[in-house]
């Protein structure tokens, strides 16, 4: 994965692609994304300054030599798609690029090991979560029961995990399409209630991914290596 910021020098940009055409990635896919600050068609600027056609040669130069395809838009969701790849446009919060997100849908399963989450103590479900579970009655030699009570809360956090992480997903599923719906409203007709509960929307949508972000913290391999126990 390359994340480009390209300069607004047309100069600089063909130096760049100039270093980007020599890159190898080998065997692997090149996904190459950002802010290339030009068009590879006319079609893609719409008012602004005029259009450099020096620009679209180098960049389309550069595109080509490289061996590099354009994913194309599909629909109206703000997502494109492309075999395994798709890609969702999130909505402007604090800036006025949409960020964007690529998932690739790999058939590839691996084995999950277990991880307890702080952000689980976090939420007031959690509690009762490990007391119904560890309150069950087990029979057994005391080590026995131990491992058996543990294999049990073990599967009540993963379901209250998996549960917790689809009902944020919808939270901010919605909260992005109230947001985009308002950006629309607001852009036909101007209006100061709909700017005040699109304020609002963004401030939850930002709440929401800071408790997401969150979990994705925990959730980092990188983190788990680098900290150990104390992750937990």
């Amino acid at each position: 994965l390359s994340t480009v910021y390209a300069s607004c020098d047309i100069n600089q940009r063909k130096l760049l692609w100039h270093d980007l055409s020599i890159f190898d990635s080998g065997p692997l896919p090149w996904l190459i994304g950002g802010d290339f600050n030009t068009i590879s068609k006319p079609s893609e600027k719409c008012g602004g300054r005029p259009y450099s056609n020096k620009s679209i040669d180098h960049f389309n130069s550069f595109i080509a030599s490289s061996s590099l395809f354009e994913v194309s838009y599909l629909g109206d969701q703000y997502t494109w798609s492309f075999s395994n790849l798709k890609v969702v446009h999130r909505p402007r919060i604090l800036s006025d690029h949409c960020p964007i997100v690529a998932i690739n849908h790999e058939p590839t399963r691996f084995p999950r090991n277990f991880k307890f989450l702080r952000q689980w103590t976090q939420d007031e479900d959690f509690s009762n979560v490990m007391t119904r579970s560890w309150a069950l009655n087990t029979e057994g030699p005391p080590l026995v029961t131990l491992h058996k009570k543990l294999l049990r809360c073990k599967s009540a956090f993963s379901s209250f995990q998996k549960q917790k992480k689809e009902d944020l997903h919808n939270q901010i599923l919605g909260a992005s399409l109230q947001i985009q719906h308002l950006e629309v409203k607001l852009q036909s007709a101007f209006d100061k209630d709909s700017l005040c509960d699109l304020n609002s929307a963004k401030q939850l949508l930002t709440s929401l991914l800071t408790k997401e972000e969150g979990m994705l913290r925990d959730k980092a391999r990188v983190k788990w290596l680098s900290e150990g126990d104390r992750n937990t």
